[in-house]
């Protein structure tokens, strides 16, 4: 009875709660979701989406936004898919080279926020676009494909019967959780968010923090957007195209504050989770996509609620 009252404390029970839910409601309506084949297609999907969502926790939880993680992550994929198949480059180069200018935009979109104090919705917007410019220019909107198995393997292989790209979701979902929760980086990016002022005034590194929560935003999506190539065997240009919004509703879902100062990565997985598992119920129902779209659109309506009601409940307890 103790640890049901202590679940029930956490800020993480409510979404938990909402994702177990729609779990069993979607096994009801369709017998068939529970099947091996739709349930390691709905975690294999959660992992993917699941780095740029704990990308934006970070940058989020420290009083930013990054509308730019959809853009990096088609980048990514492309710049790893053109390495290999134009220059004839080594996977691991590839790799390495495509991390690298990921974490260069982090760099550059935390340097234009922190360093200059630039509305972040309007960096990162500009850098979105300057982005996807330059993967259509690269591509001329050309799919990049002909990679070696040794690449593809890392999307599409399986140790045993679970996919790669789900065991590689939960190492660097330990990894963030571990740097949010226990480290001085996350305690930084927490009270930076709280107040910046008062921060400073403490000695902390203010615009250091905001750009590392940048560079750890976009290194997110930068190892999103190598996976999905490597998992669908070909770069996309069109790649990541709502990956910011739906990175931003699923973190908001999870209890991550739209104004900074709190968060959670477990939140996080859970309100991935929550938009994923709404996607796969909806088109085993045959609900149109666009009204898929739709959905999403007043799910992020009610988080911007839910992030209110949070923040006057813990004012008036706190009061």
């Amino acid at each position: 009875m103790h640890i049901i009252k202590n679940f029930f404390k956490t800020k993480e029970s409510a979404v938990i709660l909402m994702f177990t839910g729609l779990f069993l409601a979607t096994s009801i309506i369709t017998p068939a979701f529970l099947s091996y084949a739709q349930l390691i297609n709905l975690f294999r999907t959660i992992s993917l989406s699941l780095f740029p969502a704990m990308g934006m926790v970070f940058v989020m939880t420290c009083g930013s936004i990054d509308l730019s993680a959809g853009s990096v992550l088609a980048f990514s994929g492309m710049i790893c898919g053109y390495a290999m198949v134009t220059w004839g480059w080594n996977p691991v180069l590839a790799i390495i080279l495509a991390l690298a200018i990921s974490a260069v935009v982090g760099v550059v979109n935390g340097f234009l926020i922190a360093r200059w104090s630039l509305t972040p919705m309007i960096v990162t917007l500009g850098i979105q676009y300057v982005i996807r410019g330059l993967v259509n220019v690269i591509t001329k909107g050309v799919a990049i494909s002909g990679f070696s198995e040794a690449f593809t393997n890392i999307g599409q292989g399986k140790i045993g019967a679970v996919p790669n790209a789900i065991i590689i979701a939960v190492v660097i979902f330990c990894i963030c959780l571990f740097i949010y929760n226990f480290t001085v980086f996350g305690r930084s990016i927490i009270s930076t968010g709280g107040n910046k002022e008062t921060t400073r005034l403490a000695g902390i590194n203010v615009t250091g923090y905001i750009i590392s929560a940048h560079v750890v935003c976009s290194l997110l999506a930068g190892i999103a957007g190598i996976l999905m190539t490597a998992r669908l065997g070909s770069a996309q240009a069109s790649a990541g195209s709502t990956t910011d919004m739906y990175a931003i509703a699923s973190a908001a879902v999870g209890g991550t504050s739209l104004m900074g100062g709190s968060g959670s990565i477990v939140g996080c997985l859970f309100g991935v989770g929550i938009m994923e598992l709404i996607t796969i119920a909806l088109t085993l129902i045959k609900v149109d996509v666009y009204w898929q779209r739709t959905v999403v659109g007043i799910i992020m309506i009610a988080a911007v609620f839910m992030d209110i009601y949070r923040r006057n409940s813990s004012q008036r307890s706190g009061s």
